[in-house]
C-alpha cells in the first residue's frame, strides 16, 4: 500500500468514525488513561452511568467491598472461591472435550502446543453456568448497579513456550496492554488449576499506574521493555496466583495486564466469564462471542 492510499483510509476513517479514529485513540490516552479507545471510553462510561443510576440495584453501586475494588484499584480477588466438586466437574468435562477433539489448538513453529481452548463452552460444559452463583451475582450487581449479559465464555490452557519462539512475535498476550472494547466490560479469571508464579500467573497494576503509564506516552504492547521492568518491580502490580477455584475481577480495559509464560512442562487453565449491563429482570447467558465493542446500547433500565 502507497503512502497515498494510507493517508486516504486514514482520512477515510477519521471522516466516518471520528470518535474511533487514530486522532481519537491518542486523544483517549492522555484524557482517560488508557487504550481502550476514545469512544469505547465515551461510549462504556454512558453504559456504566446510565446502568447504575437508573438499574434495579442502584441503591447498592459499589457497596460490596469486591466491587467497589475493582472500580477504585482495577482488580480485586474474590473472597470465595468454587466448590471443589464444581471444578473438579469442570476439568473432566475439559480434558473429556481434549480427548474428544472439541478444542481449538495453537501450537508453534517447532509443533509444541501453545494452548488449547474449548469450543462451545456452555454445551461441552454446561455446568460453567453453576460458576454464576449468589456470590459472583452480587459482585457484579453492586458494581453495574443492573443486572448483566454475560457472553459466551473462554476456557483455555496455556503450555510452556520456548523463549526463542516468543521472541518471534506475541502468543497468548503476554506483552503489557489493555484491550479494546467498551469499558463497561467486567472480566473475571478463574483459576481452574493450581496457579503460582512459576505457572504463568497474569499480571496486572491498578488503574492509577495505568493512567501514569499513559498519559507519559506509551502507546503500544510492550514486553521486556522500561515500562515491562518498571511494572513488574512495581508494589502496584500483583500476580492472580492462588489454589483452583480461586478467581480474580478486573476491568481489562481500564488496567494494564498480560499473560505469564508457564515454565517448563507447566501449564496454566483458566475460566473466563465477561459482563455488561443489561436491562430486565433476569441476568441472561449470551452466545455472542465477544461484547459489543464500540456502539452505544443505552437501555431504559
Amino acid at each position: 500500500m502507497t503512502m497515498i492510499e494510507q493517508t486516504f483510509r486514514r482520512a477515510q476513517g477519521l471522516i466516518s468514525d471520528p470518535m474511533n479514529s487514530g486522532p481519537a485513540l491518542a486523544v483517549g490516552r492522555r484524557v482517560f488513561g488508557n487504550n481502550a479507545g476514545f469512544k469505547q471510553n465515551v461510549v462504556g462510561g454512558l453504559e456504566i452511568w446510565n446502568a447504575r443510576r437508573n438499574g434495579p440495584f442502584s441503591g447498592n453501586v459499589l457497596h460490596d467491598d469486591t466491587a467497589r475494588a475493582v472500580e477504585t484499584v482495577g482488580y480485586a480477588k474474590a473472597p470465595w472461591r468454587l466448590e471443589r466438586e464444581l471444578v473438579d466437574t469442570l476439568e473432566q468435562r475439559f480434558e473429556a472435550a481434549i480427548s474428544q477433539k472439541a478444542v481449538t489448538e495453537q501450537f508453534a513453529e517447532d509443533e509444541s502446543p501453545v494452548n488449547v481452548a474449548l469450543k462451545n463452552p456452555l454445551s461441552n460444559a454446561p455446568e460453567i453456568r453453576e460458576v454464576f452463583d449468589a456470590r459472583m451475582q452480587a459482585v457484579v450487581h453492586a458494581y453495574f448497579g443492573s443486572r448483566v449479559r454475560i457472553y459466551t465464555p473462554d476456557y483455555w490452557r496455556n503450555f510452556h513456550v520456548k523463549p526463542e519462539i516468543l521472541a518471534n512475535h506475541e502468543r497468548f498476550s503476554e506483552r503489557w496492554h489493555n484491550d479494546s472494547g467498551k469499558v463497561s466490560i467486567l472480566s473475571v479469571l478463574i483459576l481452574m488449576s493450581d496457579v503460582n508464579e512459576e505457572h504463568g500467573a497474569t499480571w496486572c497494576t491498578t488503574r492509577t499506574r495505568t493512567r501514569e503509564i499513559f498519559r507519559e506516552g506509551l502507546q503500544y504492547r510492550e514486553y521486556g521493555g522500561e515500562v515491562s521492568s518498571r511494572l513488574e518491580n512495581d508494589h502496584d502490580s500483583v500476580r492472580f496466583t492462588g489454589q483452583r477455584g480461586e478467581m480474580w475481577f478486573l476491568n481489562t480495559r481500564r488496567t494494564l495486564h498480560r499473560a505469564g509464560i508457564p515454565g517448563d512442562s507447566l501449564q496454566r487453565d483458566i475460566l473466563g466469564l465477561k459482563f455488561t449491563p443489561h436491562a430486565g429482570d433476569r441476568d441472561i447467558w449470551d452466545e455472542t462471542p465477544a461484547p459489543e465493542e464500540k456502539d452505544l446500547n443505552w437501555q431504559s433500565f
